[in-house]
């Protein structure tokens, strides 16, 4: 019988957090540079905004990085709100980019959603 190699907790706690960064990198990406021809498709298929969508992976890889932090579903959503208010105020100097006061808000809560699932999946597994 063969048993799969588990990681030490040091290697699991890197790996976390460079899981958290790729995703923050891949949405400050998508928030930063204007993606015309897929906010086309998204409208179309979805009928209309997919920010929370967005960042329900960040919010569940912040969240995995922070698991053993008490107030985790507080911090991270605190920092989907502040990362979120920098994309939108970098927004107003990028050509071609819309600000919306709602798409903070709507972020944060992908973000909580996002946390919040995964927090409640490793409780229950």
């Amino acid at each position: 019988m063969s048993s799969l190699h588990q990681p030490s907790p040091d290697t699991r706690r890197r790996l976390d957090w460079i899981l958290w960064a790729a995703v923050t990198f891949a949405l400050t990406w998508s928030a930063l540079v204007p993606f015309t021809s897929l906010a086309r498709v998204t409208d179309g298929l979805l009928g209309g905004d997919v920010t929370p969508a967005a960042w329900l992976p960040f919010g569940a890889a912040a969240a995995n990085a922070l698991r053993n932090h008490p107030r985790a579903l507080t911090v991270v959503p605190l920092a989907g709100l502040g990362l979120s208010t920098a994309f939108e105020l970098a927004q107003l100097i990028i050509p071609g980019r819309a600000v919306m006061t709602e798409d903070i808000i709507l972020n944060a809560l992908g973000t909580w959603l996002g946390a919040g699932g995964l927090l409640l999946w490793l409780k229950n597994h």
